[in-house]
């Protein structure tokens, strides 16, 4: 498989050119840069047929601005939408995952750590960076105990920590390991825990952890892992 052909949208001339240098510097496919979404259907190349693979909008998704990701859901219908944010909004961030944005990243975030983001969303994962859930849980003060009340009473240990695993946005096989299981047991929990907690994906889960006050689990480290 190639580097996915990404489109880059960012209203700063100077910050789209820095960030597409750094992106590129490290084998990424900027195929087109632009100040905004619609921008990038404009510009041509015949190489690329016209098609993204992925879309990093590097804009924060509050109120002014959500329309961006909207956007490249609309006209960009087979491309993964990834956002950088300077804002930490639980309704917003709530707001862009359930319209189907596949990463939210902090725009602190190291080069590093957004190329990996990268690479695991084109690959199909859904990533929150770290950083964002952090603020997310700062931002939006918990109870005194750390926990909801409306936290399901039937969830295990094994539950709760593969949970804080997916807040650290740990893969199956990282949990594995950590959990000494197999990833097919680690798959299966994870479908359990999706029913219980009526979610949809990893994403929705770690969300749903945080605000009801289960941390991540400071030993992971998915950059340390292949």
């Amino acid at each position: 498989m190639g580097a996915p052909r990404i489109g880059l949208v960012c209203s700063n001339d100077l910050a789209r050119d820095g960030l597409k240098a750094v992106l590129e510097a490290r084998n990424l496919r900027v195929a087109r840069s632009a100040p905004s979404t619609r921008d990038l259907t404009s510009i041509g190349n015949d190489a690329d047929d016209g098609k993204l693979d992925l879309i990093l909008i590097a804009t924060p998704p509050d109120r002014s601005h959500s329309d961006e990701w909207l956007v490249a859901k609309q006209l960009f219908a087979e491309a993964r939408v990834v956002l950088t944010i300077d804002r930490y909004d639980i309704g917003a961030v709530s707001e862009a995952i359930r319209g189907g944005v596949e990463g939210i990243l902090s725009d602190d975030i190291s080069c590093d750590q957004m190329v990996i983001s990268l690479h695991l969303v084109s690959l199909g994962e859904r990533i929150v960076s770290s950083h964002v859930i952090a603020e997310l849980l700062r931002h939006q003060p918990l109870g005194p105990s750390g926990a909801d009340a409306s936290m399901p009473i039937d969830l295990s240990g094994e539950e709760i920590e593969i949970l804080q695993h997916l807040v650290a946005g740990a893969t199956n096989k990282v949990i594995a390991e950590r959990m000494s299981l197999s990833v097919t047991t680690v798959k299966i929990c994870i479908k359990v825990l999706f029913r219980k907690l009526r979610v949809t994906n990893r994403t929705q889960a770690a969300i749903w952890a945080v605000v009801r006050g289960i941390r991540r689990l400071e030993i992971v480290n998915p950059a340390n892992h292949s």
